[in-house]
């Protein structure tokens, strides 16, 4: 299995036709189209996630919950014209709010050619909750937290 290192120095796998198995690595949107095999459960989330407001996938450690989010569930929430945010919250004392970690990554994910994140957040300040956020955008919300590598 061929790596990399990322910024924060943790190795990273590549995946690719001649090595299309990450290991103990997560896929990702990037490399789904080598994440198979889970298409039933991808299916039976997301009708879970466009009926409930909140759905908890829960399971032992290493059986691939977040593959199957981020190389499975993301990809057909984007089909579906969901605006998916991957979280990985910071609850260290040092980090912003919560509830800043989640307008930021929102904004990340809806900035565009018109409004980039800080325009967002700054037209985004006076509104007190994700909800109305949702609703002056116009957004199909499907959060997603998972818990940092």
């Amino acid at each position: 299995m061929a790596a990399t290192v990322s910024p924060q120095g943790a190795a990273r796998a590549i995946v690719d036709p001649d090595h299309p198995w990450l290991g103990l690595h997560p896929f990702t949107e990037e490399n789904q189209h080598y994440f198979f095999g889970r298409t039933a459960e991808i299916r039976d989330i997301f009708l879970r996630v466009r009926e409930n407001p909140l759905t908890v996938l829960y399971a032992n450690s290493g059986l691939g919950k977040t593959s199957l989010l981020r190389a499975g569930l993301i990809p057909k929430l984007r089909v579906e014209r969901f605006r998916p945010v991957h979280l990985l919250l910071d609850f260290s004392s040092a980090s912003p709010s919560l509830g800043d970690q989640v307008r930021e990554a929102l904004a990340t994910v809806c900035a565009d050619s018109d409004s980039d994140a800080d325009a967002l957040l700054e037209r985004w300040r006076p509104l007190r909750s994700l909800w109305e956020i949702y609703a002056h955008e116009r957004l199909r919300p499907a959060q997603i937290a998972d818990r940092p590598p």
